[in-house]
């Protein structure tokens, strides 16, 4: 028992199955069992004082009168409760009574208690209704997905006052029907019944119907009392005056709303208006009334707007994302607060526009006008800009009244002293933004700056006005389901009096601090004042520390003082904060304009490793590893314009952690673009010489003082350094190079090596020269190679081109919210990933060869003629895809398999064609040019069908399958009652995965399915399912399960390998598993947290 009064479900009690006695319960006010208790309970045992209690799911015991204490006021029971209640088991004090999913007994006058004011039954509730059985206390009652019976007048008592019905309700309501105190009534999705005058009541002030609803509505059905009115997205009939109540003050229109409204047709009571997404009708002079403060359009909407349509009353106007249409002057209302436009609207705006009203301002995705000065009214108080905003600001353009400020996603021009207003409180930039800032740029007022993550310009310490509280280096992608699990933000204590430089694994604070970040990923937040957790700079860097004699300098290479620079520096440190450790270092005491590199303690060089594998091949993943490594440090390197110029095995370092660490920085230089100032630091070779030029051999680590020689070692240097010319690519070639040494290691391989050294001496470098193993190695890994090795820098791959990853041979993944070039897939890739942040046109970027495309993540894109590749045959639509696909993309020859998610709601045509099916028992035939269609979805009505698919099309329906999702919906009952009608005596296969377990018989009890051979049972609960259906286009018709792993190993204490049968019972039945590893459904983040399971009938 917890401190909480309630019974968890570690107390032992639970687990033992031990039946509950009098006094051993204390004294409770509330009580909850877990979900697993399923105990009889005698009189006596609940504590005389209970007010609340709660079941779980499992419970399912016949309760008798007295058990529940006469105190009580609120019951819930769970899921699987269905007993029948006799009069005097529920207390007269009951107020609050909630039943679960799996109810459905009949009610009995007086079962229910006088007192009770709140009724909701659960999903599976459709039983009559009598006079008298529902109390005349009650004010609130719920019914769920399946109820659908008719009432008659009296059912529903005269103090009812809230009324919900959902799904499936669709009977005729006669008058008298609903008590006069009603407030409130909202109908399901399948309630399209004519409404008469007198049946709703006259204190009815909110009303809202479902999708299914299209019925006109005659004068006077509409009470006068109503003041909300919500119309479903199926609803398109027009409306005549006086429909509308005067009483009515908000309007919402759901979808399919889209016919033209008359003057007086709407009252002049209300206040707010909302149209649906296919509204799209000019509106004239008088339409909109008087009073109306709040307007929305939907997504079509694109009308031109006259002076006057708008009325003088208006406060907050919202354009859908069609909205383009220019706006002259005195169109928008001089009353206008608050203003937000579309993605599509890019009109410019001249002075006078923008009324003087006008506080909040908010601009759409496309929007990228420049502003002169005026144009933003002086009232003015929030302003934020979409996404490919990149307009230089002048003076004065912003108003001195701006207190909130947020540039989007392309912004990326300097700001000059005096753009930004005194006024300013907050500043956001995006993820773009990557300009200096300027002392005396940032405003006096300035409480809050928002950067982004990948900001790595410094900030002096006078960039900050005093009166700054917070700085947030932000990273503003979502979440990646490929990528490790993200940290919380990083709260930094700050009094602002140093500078700040954040990179991408370590932040600046001040000249001489340097403090080791978690991740790249991770958002910053400095802030004034924080919690005792939160990493407070102050006291990490406020210990002096003694200096260190050289040659026990723990940052040296095993101690050798021969890789030491030899000046007294100050040691690192750790400091632990919220169980993370991190470094500080202090810069060394010399000179202001000189850095030196200190390379942390290594266990072994690359090169003695290479020495130790000479006869054996590295695997190939790890040296993907190495690779993923060195391109964060020639990035890290880049970001301080560096070129290393030498490396090689000898100089890469592998760490006491199993990471590479790069050293010996004597040939380093900085690389400096055409009309790019040298910058103040300078790296020196030697901080006891000048700089000079050096070449150091393979095989020698000591250093030979030369002049003008080339920098870096034979068979490492890129081919521009023989002309003393050194790029930003430089290195990547001896990246390149140092692969290859790492891809030679095999005997068979060794003379490679040796031939390309032999080329490079030669001033060979054409990259087709170079030979690796095909056997070995996957032809991504060789063509990656080459690309480092190719001889022009300017074609030569490097870290700012990689946005595309490689999860396997032949599959890669974009995560990259930026457009990839097709140059950067791989030639033998067959499966792409769109996943992340991605959100680009296709646009023709998709390689011809392509068989397995999954567009996850973000991505919403309309779909082209030409964007699908020819070749494909499974096309994966990911949970956000809801655009428009045009006619003929999926008529596709190669194309078999077409997956939509959970928001899809487009029309599709997928051709025409034969079908053939042969029986429940046979497999489907069809021309593969008519793709099976897949389509995840938490709703399915015919609303949403009649969306997806035209009226003409109804033999495409044949190819569908619908996956139902959202946990005991009505879908969940409907599938499992369609398969088991046809099914329930067959034989069926079991399939968990990939994994057979032989043919057996099931058995369903209610909603619990059971499978059982000889060896073994199974049990799943439909509670438990994430994803059903009854998958009827396939090769093998059959029932699908996707169920959450843990959930199914804790109702099933089975070894699964134990219990596998070798090969499957039915020709080809390995088709039924092609989709299993791509997670096209995208309820779970990963694949090892679910289970797919198939119940498949064997033929007679």
């Amino acid at each position: 028992m917890d401190t909480n009064n309630h019974i968890g479900i570690t107390k032992s009690l639970v687990f033992d199955g031990k039946t509950l006695s009098i006094g051993e319960l204390p004294s409770l006010q509330s009580l909850k069992f877990s979900e697993e208790y399923n105990q009889p309970l005698s009189v006596g045992v609940l504590p005389s004082l209970l007010q609340s209690l709660e079941f779980g799911d499992d419970f399912n015991q016949p309760i008798s009168v007295g058990v529940l204490p006469s105190s009580l006021q609120s019951l819930t029971f769970g899921y699987d409760y269905n007993q029948p209640l006799s009069v005097g088991v529920l207390p007269l004090s009951l107020q609050s009574l909630k039943f679960g999913g799996g109810y459905n007994q009949p009610l009995s006058v007086g079962v229910l208690p006088l007192s009770l004011q709140s009724l909701v039954f659960g999903c599976c509730y459709d039983q009559p209704l009598s006079v008298g059985v529902l109390p005349t206390s009650l004010q609130a009652l719920k019914f769920d997905n399946e109820y659908n019976q008719p009432l008659s007048v009296g059912v529903l008592p005269s103090s009812l006052q809230s009324l919900v019905f959902h799904w499936k309700f669709n009977q005729p309501l006669s008058p008298g029907v609903l008590p006069l105190s009603l407030q409130s009534l909202s109908f399901g999705d399948d309630f399209n019944q004519p409404i008469s005058v007198g049946v709703l009541s006259t204190l009815l002030q909110s009303l809202k119907f479902g999708d299914a609803y299209n019925q006109a509505i005659p004068v006077g059905v509409l009470p006068f009392s109503l003041q909300s009115l919500v119309f479903g997205n199926g609803y398109n009939q027009p409306l005549s005056v006086r429909v509308l109540p005067t009483s009515l003050q908000s309007l919402k229109f759901g979808l399919g709303f889209n016919l033209p409204l008359s003057v007086e047709v709407l009252p002049s009571s209300i206040r707010s208006l909302t149209f649906g997404g296919r509204y799209d009708q000019p509106l004239s002079v008088g339409v909109l009334p008087s009073s109306l403060q709040l307007l929305e359009f939907g997504g079509r909407y694109n009308q031109p707007l006259s002076v006057g349509v708008l009325p003088s009353s208006l406060q907050s106007l919202k354009f859908g994302p069609m909205y383009a249409q220019p706006l002259s002057a005195r169109v928008l209302p001089s009353s206008l607060l608050s203003l937000e436009f579309g993605d599509d609207f890019n009109q410019s705006l001249s002075v006078g526009i923008l009324p003087t009203s006008l506080q909040s301002l908010k601009f759409g995705g496309r929007y990228d006008q420049p502003l002169s000065v005026g144009v933003l009214p002086s009232s003015l108080q929030s302003l934020k800009f979409g996404d490919r905003y990149n307009q230089p600001l002048s003076v004065g353009v912003l108003p001195l009244s701006l207190q909130l400020l947020e540039f989007g996603r392309d912004y990326n021009q300097p700001l000059s002293h005096g753009v930004l207003p005194p006024s300013l409180l907050s500043l956001v930039f995006g993820c773009c933004f990557n300009q200096p800032i300027l002392v005396g740029v940032l405003p006096s007022s300035l409480q809050s700056l928002t950067l982004s993550r990948d900001y790595d310009q410094p900030l002096s310490i006078r960039v900050f006005p005093r009166s700054i509280r917070s700085v947030i280096f932000h990273w503003f992608l979502v979440k990646n389901p490929y990528l490790k699990k993200q940290q919380r933000p990083l709260t930094i204590q700050s009094d602002f009096k140093k500078s700040i430089k954040v990179g991408r694994y370590y932040l600046e604070i001040g000249p001489y601090q340097l403090l080791k970040l978690p991740s790249k990923k991770d958002s910053i937040i400095f802030t004034y004042t924080g919690s005792p957790s939160d990493i407070d700079i102050t006291n990490c860097f406020n210990q002096p520390l003694p200096l260190l004699n050289v040659l026990s300098n723990p940052n040296s290479i095993n101690y050798d003082p021969k890789y030491v620079v030899p000046y007294p520096f100050k040691k690192c440190n750790f400091v632990t904060v919220n169980n993370h450790k991190y470094f500080k270092l202090y810069s060394f005491p010399c000179t202001l304009n000189k850095v030196f590199l200190v390379i942390s303690a290594s266990s072994s060089e690359l090169a003695v490793i290479l020495n130790n594998y000479v006869n054996l091949k590295h695997y190939e993943r790890v040296i993907w590893s190495y690779i993923d490594r060195l391109f964060l440090i020639l990035e890290k390197l880049a970001q301080h314009n560096l070129a290393h110029l030498d490396i090689k095995p000898l100089n890469l370092f592998i760490g006491n952690n199993g990471e590479i660490v790069l050293g010996d920085f004597g040939c380093c230089r900085y690389v400096m673009e055409r009309n790019q100032t040298l910058p103040t630091i300078i790296v020196e070779n030697n901080p006891l010489t000048n700089p000079t030029n050096r070449i150091i051999k393979q095989e020698s680590i000591s250093v030979t003082p030369l002049t003008d020689l080339t920098r870096g070692t034979q068979g490492y240097y890129p081919p521009e350094s023989k002309f003393k010319e050194y790029h930003s690519k430089s290195d990547a070639y001896s990246v390149g190079s140092t692969l290859l040494k790492l891809l030679s290691c095999h005997p068979d391989d060794a003379s490679n090596r040796d031939e390309f050294v032999e080329n490079h001496r030669n001033s060979k470098y054409n990259p087709d020269l170079v030979k690796i193993s095909p056997i070995r190695y996957s032809l991504a890994l060789i063509q990656f190679v080459k690309k480092l090795l190719t001889v022009t820098p300017q074609d030569r791959l490097s870290s700012d081109d990689l946005t595309v990853e490689s999860l396997e041979p032949g599959t890669q993944i974009i995560t990259s919210p930026f457009l990839v070039d097709k140059s950067k897939f791989l030639p033998n890739t067959t499966k792409l990933i769109f996943d992340g942040d991605y959100n680009c046109p296709l646009n023709g970027l998709l390689s011809p060869t392509l068989v397995k495309i999954l567009l996850l993540g973000k991505f919403n894109q309309p779909i082209k003629q030409g964007d699908i590749p020819r070749l494909a045959e499974t096309l994966i639509f990911g949970p956000s895809f809801n655009s428009e696909i045009e006619p003929r993309c999926l008529q596709n020859n190669s194309l078999k398999v077409v997956v939509f998610g959970r928001s899809f709601n487009h029309q599709i045509s997928v051709g025409h064609g034969t079908y053939w099916s042969g029986g429940p028992f046979n497999k489907s035939r069809y021309f593969p040019s008519r793709p099976t269609i897949n389509i995840t979805t938490d709703i399915w009505n015919q609303e949403k069908e009649s969306n997806i698919f035209s009226k003409n099309s109804k033999e495409e329906y044949k190819r569908i399958n619908i996956y139902h999702t959202g946990r005991l919906n009505v879908h969940y009952i409907d599938t499992i009652n369609s398969f088991t009608k046809v099914y329930l005596e067959s034989k069926i296969i079991l399939t968990i995965g990939e994994k057979c377990y032989g043919i057996g018989e099931i058995k369903r009890e209610i909603n619990l399915l059971s499978w059982k051979n000889n060896d073994i049972e199974f049990k799943m609960d439909l509670k438990d399912v994430s994803v059903i259906s009854f998958v009827e286009s396939s090769i093998y018709q059959h029932l699908f399960y996707q169920i959450e792993k843990k959930i199914f190993k804790e109702m099933n204490q089975v070894d699964l390998d134990g219990h596998v049968v070798d090969g499957y019972p039915l020709k080809d039945m390995e088709q039924l598993f092609e989709l299993d590893n791509d997670n096209i459904h995208q309820i779970f983040q990963h694949n090892n947290q679910y289970l797919n399971i198939r119940f498949i009938p064997f033929p007679n």
